[in-house]
């Protein structure tokens, strides 16, 4: 699955003369990721909806849509 999201990631890069079309495994039935466990729809949901915090090619949590970000002296929050 992460191969799918480099693969997403590098098309929105490029300025193409044709159209990429996508065959996701399965139909797209609920459009709400928060309500349902398919995988379809949590895709749908990573490349429609913006993120607080995504994950790099390493796997560690980057700002996506935060402006600011401090952590606290304890570490805690």
């Amino acid at each position: 699955m992460r191969w799918f999201f480099v693969v997403m990631l590098l098309a929105c890069g490029v300025q193409a003369e044709t159209v990429l079309r996508v065959v996701p495994q399965a139909d797209l039935r609920v459009l709400d990721p928060h309500i349902t466990a398919a995988t379809v729809t949590r895709i749908y949901g990573a490349m429609i909806y913006d993120q607080l915090f995504a994950f790099n090619e390493n796997m560690i949590a980057q700002p996506q849509m935060v402006g600011e970000m401090k952590v606290s002296a304890d570490g805690l929050t």
